[in-house]
């Protein structure tokens, strides 16, 4: 019996060493799914054995696409922050079976970098795109489809020039982008939910961005604060308010707003506020719709103005832009005025614009000054003259009335001069000489001649 024994556990023995190499050289598993592989160690240089779409790094947990096409998932369950590195153009489709797109198991971050583009449908109900504790969207081009929830994070950050685009399908109830703080900067956002919320965070900022949020409830803070700080931002309601903070909505900077809801354009719980850039003006539009909006009282506005006034349902469309100039006033003022009114011409003013910009087109206002002879004369060698006191017109024209004028008279010896002098204007011809006389003295009675006397009678 006791060699039998042995014999077996001999053969246990050569059984378990037969087994070593195996044991040894069993391919790591890394805990991450990507297109429906398991990530090990053999395969983590190319996943998708295509050549290299996809590779996995263990050290520093991060998954790059190279123009990857994926039938499936990334499901990550690493135990730590999952980087997604995007190059080039790729996709990801999910079928039915699969309730996310990208997800990082025990809510550890989610970094989603690069200069390509990624473009996720997730095609179950009310599946999701992203979802994930603390999301960050950084630089790549991203579009998102599916009837659930496209982009959620606890906080969510779009930065550095991302362009991301949510879309649920039609009759959706979900929300498109949901986050607890949603900070949109220097990136682009587009979020369509037909029947719930576009965009929704407990508080959301925007800086130096364009988002555009349509549905039901286009762009919504649950529970902190708004702010748009020189962003471009569009919100279109199908049946609410377009733009609603349950705290303070700002409004800073030359940012562009345009609200539009069914029960109001857009407002706040506590205080709404618009603050314009130093230096610079804000128009602010409102109305019933676009084609009825009219300034508000002091638009162009050019420092910081409560505006909650306008937060109420009578107001379902809201527009607030960078101020510009529209050169249709036409104010009388020396300000404007580009010259006065000639005899034949009407003063001229520059067209301005409400803010008191000087523009280049100009009107005329009043009437012609018509001409005024001034009394100075003026002349020339033959005529005389009064100038327009207004534009220097010749009046009055006329022929000297020449009358001659001694200014020295002639003696026996010397020689006189006179000039002709217009009686009218005064105009004067040079001078003339009158001669001399050449005698000195009167002349004399010249005597009578002697009577001659008769003849002497001879006979």
């Amino acid at each position: 019996m006791k060699s039998k024994r042995w014999i077996g556990v001999l053969l246990c023995m050569l059984l378990c060493v037969g087994m070593l190499p195996t044991m040894a050289f069993a391919a790591e598993n890394y805990n991450i799914l990507i297109g429906g592989f398991w990530v090990t160690s053999d395969n983590a240089d190319d996943v998708l054995s295509d050549g290299g779409s996809v590779i996995y790094d263990k050290e520093s947990n991060t998954v790059t696409l190279n123009n990857a096409t994926l039938s499936s998932n990334i499901y990550c369950n690493t135990g730590s922050a999952l980087n997604i590195a995007v190059n080039g153009t790729n996709t990801m489709t999910c079928s039915d079976n699969v309730s996310t797109g990208i997800s990082n198991f025990g809510n550890y971050p989610i970094n989603i970098s690069g200069s390509g583009s990624l473009t996720i449908t997730v095609a179950i109900n009310k599946g999701h795109a992203i979802r994930g504790s603390d999301v960050t969207i950084d630089g790549i081009t991203l579009e998102l489809y599916t009837s659930g929830t496209a982009l959620s994070g606890y906080p969510l950050m779009l930065k550095n020039g991302a362009k991301v685009t949510a879309k649920l399908s039609e009759g959706s109830d979900s929300i498109a982008v949901n986050g607890s703080i949603i900070e949109i900067s220097d990136s682009t956002l587009t979020a369509t939910s037909p029947l719930g919320n576009s965009i929704l965070g407990d508080s959301i900022k925007i800086e130096n961005s364009t988002v555009t949020g349509t549905g039901y409830y286009p762009i919504m803070s649950d529970s902190g604060d708004m702010t748009i700080i020189n962003s471009t931002v569009k919100a279109e309601s199908t049946a609410d308010w377009g733009i609603w903070s349950r705290s303070n909505l700002l409004i800073k900077g030359n940012s562009d707003i345009t609200a539009m809801g069914s029960i109001a354009a857009l407002g706040a719980a506590n205080s709404f506020t618009l603050e314009p850039s130093t230096g610079e003006l804000i128009d602010v539009f409102v109305g019933a719709d676009k084609d009825n909006a009219a300034a508000i009282d002091h638009s162009p506005l050019s420092q910081e103005t409560d505006l909650s006034t306008y937060g109420n349902n009578s107001i379902k469309y809201f527009h607030s832009t960078p101020h510009k100039h529209t050169y249709d006033q036409q104010i009388v003022s020396d300000e404007y005025k580009v010259n006065d009114a000639t005899c034949t011409e009407s003063a001229k003013y520059y067209q301005s614009c409400v803010c008191g910009a000087k523009g280049t087109e100009t009107f005329e206002e009043g009437t012609a000054a018509d001409h005024k002879a001034g009394t100075e004369w003026k002349s020339d060698g033959t005529n005389h003259w009064n100038e327009c006191v207004n534009c220097g017109e010749k009046m009055n024209e006329a022929v000297h009335d020449f009358k001659w004028v001694t200014d020295k008279e002639a003696t026996a010896t010397e020689a006189g001069s006179r000039h002709e002098k217009c009686e009218v204007c005064g105009y004067e011809k040079a001078a003339v000489e009158i001669p001399a006389t050449g005698t000195t003295t009167e002349p004399t009675t010249p005597t009578e001649p002697t009577k001659p006397t008769d003849p002497t009678d001879t006979t």
